[in-house]
């Protein structure tokens, strides 16, 4: 299994851009044969701050995300928008488990 976590950091002008271009493929994302979790989030402390935290399958599973119509155009939808920063790292999990909180 691999996890993926990303910190999008975008120009406040351009926060509600980015949101409608990645909301129109979330529903596509997840009906993706292994896709097990693909979400976006706002910084509740930076609101032009997302994070984007996905788990799939496999590696062929993402390459394959990676490169569906969907995909291509959220980066056409948002080429033209200021991205300040991103920070999207792959894990490769071969356990998880819930957290426990300390008692």
């Amino acid at each position: 299994m691999l996890a993926v976590i990303a910190r999008i950091e975008i120009n406040p002008n351009h926060i509600d851009q980015y949101i409608a271009a990645a909301t129109a493929g979330i529903d596509a994302t997840r009906a993706e044969p292994g896709c097990q979790q693909y979400a976006f989030s706002r910084d509740l402390l930076q609101p032009n701050v997302l994070w984007v935290s996905e788990q799939w399958e496999s590696e062929a599973a993402l390459q394959t995300h990676l490169r569906t119509p969907h995909v291509q155009k959220l980066l056409a939808d948002t080429a033209d928008l200021e991205i300040i920063s991103m920070d999207d790292r792959v894990y490769e999990c071969d356990m998880y488990g819930r957290v426990t909180m300390p008692q």
